[in-house]
């Protein structure tokens, strides 16, 4: 498995989907770790797909979180009545600005069309 950091995209929706979805089934059967900070606006497919992801890890007893999850990616969920638990959303309070965030260790899960305007 990849020790990289996988990053949800900005807009996180039926355009972006596919590619997470994609992702994670790459991933399953081990421990899942996701960074939402960057998500600027998440729709009921992207969360779809974290609530389920979060019961499929927990029924194949594996860990799945997502981390630093942004205010936007919070309040996407509270709109639908998701509890931040149910979408693996853990806090560990605000993203260290001061990590190193080298391009080699990140997966941006995000769409080509995002990754070439960032």
């Amino acid at each position: 498995m990849p020790d990289d950091n996988l990053y949800l995209p900005e807009h996180f929706d039926g355009t972006t989907v596919s590619q997470v979805a994609a992702e994670l089934l790459g991933r399953r059967g081990h421990p899942v770790e996701l960074n939402g900070e960057r998500v600027k606006s998440a729709g009921a497919l992207g969360l779809q797909i974290l609530l389920s992801a979060t019961k499929q890890w927990k029924e194949d007893d594996h860990a799945f979180r997502v981390v630093h999850a942004s205010d936007d990616l919070i309040q996407a969920g509270e709109t639908l009545g998701l509890t931040q638990s149910e979408l693996g959303l853990v806090d560990l309070g605000p993203a260290d600005p001061g990590a190193d965030m080298g391009e080699d260790a990140d997966t941006d899960l995000g769409t080509e069309e995002e990754q070439v305007a960032s």
